[in-house]
């Protein structure tokens, strides 16, 4: 569901977009069957649109639909527009709408392929002046005084105000006789030189027409489109000058700019999850077999040095690819997730001396809880890659001595910028987690591309530019926030909001040490699908005293339960396979096996594993890539509980 915040910044798009006083209209283009633009058609339109050209439902309607005689009366416009479209450079031009009689100022930007925008404004105002000068110099001066326009006549070699019409002292803010008294560089924010040039250069021949910035009475500065000509008045030359206030269009294009780049940033974000979640399965998979046989071959006795540290070396790249792997699907979002009731405060206590090791005796590390109680649901796993990352990330800032504070609290208002919506109960149903450090600081040019995958500060071979985007992941898929202060040359704070789990205090038991026993030889079906997999898993459970009998298909595991349905204590099967999923497997087991307990293992990514059935909450589940001891330790929880 969309956020407070977002959905309030929606609304304010979109009373922006249909209270314009401009004219606007998104366009798609229609092609030919040989592929060539011939037409565009109307998909959206503002209500600036149907006040200037008094047409209320054109949306769906082509331009040669809207206006058929158009290529006879006006050749070339429906091609301006497609040009637009097709090269993405903007265009801009004048454009009389027989229909109103109307003088139309159109410009046309480039969405993305196939798509424009067109924004129109009525300048039928500034063509009547335009004509009337001509005509007469006694209607321009009545024109000029009563028009509702923003006018002004300046001296083309120093820019002094000469005169001013009642609109321009309303709008400015300055009487008739403070503005006569000012120059143009007192209004017009460019350097004096560069506006006596731009004057200058102006010719009766021509009309200059540009945006810039005016200041007001009041101070504030207002962005403004200025049309500038010479003419002749009383014998004597002079800048004649309309302004209109754009200020408004401008944040439009601004805020029109600003989601085009969260679109594109989304799409790369998107990207690189449907590259992580491609070749997670396959990937894992052949990391799964490398662990385990370098595992396997580790345990063998009188292994000659060279060949120990060899295999030692394999097994710690294959878990260093491991993690890599689901950093990235953390990211995207795509990690399996087993979320559990967890008290923070404890879940951090019990990290401490992890952590403290990960830092180093010349760091400080403190450790200062500010809520008795804060209870999450969220996979143990994941909060223990919060924090690991984290550290890390503030250990590497720092040079030499330094300090790290690893807090919680409760969120307050002021420092929630990050959140949808500022309510206050947002303090009662959250949570903070907030690391420091006083490090090197990072500057405002890196500080909005910390959290993009593989976005990295230090240098080659000191970080995979991971660590910061696999936090912001699993943030985001616990309906989290996070948020990054940070002073170059003092430090950085990362804080990060979690929902609270609202439900009566129940007792979170700390994570056991006791060592795994078994009290007698158990028994488990293994089915895989990959029979490299199918051979190790069977390897490290024989290793360690389980009886196996190992399927390659689901269809085979079940021939196999039926003869052995009173001895099998433990289902260890793939999610995804042939004939059958793992969940289905299971289901049909327990009609012959009802007391059967089952672990399930898979390489894929959590979208593919819910579409075949997995579900998150109360499912016992196994990451691949995997070592024998979590594997052990994984059936031993189900199995023998009492042991752990």
């Amino acid at each position: 569901m969309p956020s407070h915040k977002s959905q309030h910044q929606n609304d304010i798009y979109r009373d922006l977009f249909q209270n314009m006083p401009y004219g606007f209209i998104y366009c798609q283009v229609i092609y030919d069957e040989e592929g060539r633009p011939v037409d565009f058609i109307h998909l959206q339109v503002n209500g600036g649109y149907k006040r200037l050209a008094g047409i209320k439902n054109i949306v769906g309607l082509k331009a040669s639909e809207l206006f058929p005689d158009i290529r006879n009366s006006h050749p070339g416009f429906i091609e301006r527009h497609l040009k637009v479209a097709e090269t993405g450079l903007s265009d801009r031009f004048e454009f009389y709408f027989e229909q109103q009689g109307q003088w139309l100022d159109i410009s046309i930007y480039s969405s993305q392929k196939e798509y424009f925008a067109v924004i129109m404004d009525d300048i039928t105002d500034c063509k009547m002046t335009e004509q009337l000068l001509i005509k007469s110099e006694e209607r321009f001066k009545t024109l000029f005084n009563s028009h509702s326009a923003i006018q002004a006549l300046l001296d083309p070699d120093t820019g002094k105000v000469l005169d001013v019409n009642q609109e321009a002292c309303d709008w400015y803010g300055w009487s008739v006789d403070e503005l006569k008294q000012m120059y143009t560089r007192d209004i017009n924010t460019l350097p004096p030189e560069a506006i006596i040039s731009s004057l200058k250069s102006i010719t009766a021949e021509s009309q200059n027409k540009f945006v810039g910035k005016h200041r007001r009475a009041d101070g504030s500065i207002r962005d403004v489109e200025i049309f500038r000509n010479k003419i002749e008045l009383d014998g004597k030359a002079v800048i004649h000058v309309i302004t209109h206030d754009v200020t408004e269009r401008k944040q439009a294009e601004i805020e029109r700019e600003k989601l085009q780049e969260q679109l594109q940033q989304s799409q790369k974000m998107e990207m690189v999850g449907q590259l992580a979640g491609g070749i997670a399965h396959d990937f894992n998979t052949m990391l799964g077999v490398i662990i385990g046989h370098a595992e396997m071959a580790l345990m063998e006795e009188g292994l000659p040095n060279t060949i120990y540290t060899g295999l030692e070396t394999i097994q710690k790249a294959a878990i260093h690819s491991a993690e890599l792997t689901r950093q990235l699907l953390s990211f995207a979002r795509k990690q399996i997730a087993i979320p559990q009731l967890v008290e923070l405060n404890m879940a951090v206590n019990e990290m401490l001396s992890l952590l403290k090791r990960l830092i180093g005796e010349d760091i400080t590390l403190q450790w200062i809880p500010n809520v008795q109680e804060a209870l999450l649901k969220i996979d143990p796993s994941q909060l223990d890659q919060i924090l690991t990352n984290l550290i890390v990330n503030a250990r590497d800032a720092i040079s030499g001595t330094g300090k790290i504070t690893i807090t919680t609290s409760r969120p307050s208002l002021q420092n929630a910028t990050a959140l949808p919506a500022q309510s206050s109960d947002f303090s009662a149903n959250y949570v903070t987690l907030t690391v420091t450090d006083n490090g090197c600081g990072i500057d405002k040019k890196n500080l909005q591309h910390i959290f993009e995958p593989f976005f990295t500060t230090k240098g080659v071979g000191k970080g995979t530019g991971l660590g910061l985007s696999t936090v912001y992941g699993i943030v985001k898929q616990n309906h989290g926030f996070v948020e990054c202060d940070s002073t170059p040359g003092k430090g950085t704070s990362i804080r990060i909001q979690l929902p609270l789990h609202n439900t009566e205090p129940v007792t979170v038991e700390s994570k056991s040490t006791k060592p795994l026993t078994m009290q007698k030889q158990q028994t488990v079906l293994l089915v895989d699908d990959q029979p490299d997999i199918l051979d190790i898993c069977k390897r490290m459970l024989e290793q360690k005293g389980f009886a196996v009998i190992p399927a390659g298909k689901p269809q085979e595991a079940i021939l196999i339960a039926e003869k052995h349905n009173d001895t099998i204590d433990l289902l260890l099967t793939d999610v995804v396979m042939p004939e059958m999923n793992g969940c289905e497997l299971s289901n049909k087991l327990l009609l012959t096996c009802p007391n059967l307990k089952t672990l399930f293992m898979s390489g894929y990514t959590a979208d593919i594993i819910a579409s075949h059935g997995l579900v998150e909450n109360g499912v016992n589940f196994i990451q691949k890539p995997f070592t024998s001891k979590k594997l052990i330790n994984s059936i031993n929880e189900l199995l023998n509980p009492c042991t752990v």
